[in-house]
């Protein structure tokens, strides 16, 4: 969390994560099954974060952290179709609803470039059927030349970015 807050905050505040002490909403970071976590404010007492096995690296925490603090994945976005290409017939039936353009109504690009480096963006083979064939892969000349697609090392600046948009925070900190 430490971590999340340093990154995004720089030298200024933008985001903190407190203990609990009597707030009546709050994140709770569960040592539950698989890596989740709804997705923005939960007006309903306690917002679940699972950091179950396998889950306990810290991109991969930063990754669930940021759902809570209401971001879906990149490649959910509304103008993702004009960058990847999706080979849905090749993700596993369950995890289908992973790769659904998420409306504007629910999530917004904050004016931003589509990110391919970013935390929030899956794996080329994600939930693949067949681990030989990508799910996701770039169209052509859309991607830089060192996209990271699914890395979970660190925010990618455009992160960064809509962090501090979203929550009204300085920009130009990265």
């Amino acid at each position: 969390m430490r971590e999340l807050e340093h990154d995004v905050n720089g030298p200024g505040t933008c985001i903190q994560f407190v203990q609990r002490t009597t707030q009546a909403t709050y994140i709770e970071v569960t040592a539950g099954t698989g890596c989740h976590s709804i997705v923005g404010y939960n007006n309903h007492g306690k917002q679940e974060v699972s950091i179950g096995s396998g889950c306990e690296a810290k991109g991969i925490i930063m990754h669930e952290l940021i759902h809570s603090l209401g971001f879906w994945h990149e490649h959910n976005r509304v103008d993702r179709d004009s960058y990847i290409n999706i080979d849905l017939h090749n993700v596993q039936t369950s995890s289908q609803h992973d790769f659904t353009i998420t409306t504007t109504a629910k999530a917004t690009t904050l004016n931003t470039a589509y990110d391919f480096n970013s935390i929030m963006h899956y794996s080329p083979y994600t939930f693949a059927v067949d681990k030989l064939k990508p799910v996701i892969t770039p169209k052509p000349g859309k991607a830089p030349v060192n996209a990271r697609l699914g890395q979970r090392i660190n925010l990618s600046p455009t992160d960064v970015l809509k962090i501090q948009r979203l929550y009204g925070c300085h920009e130009g900190k990265l």
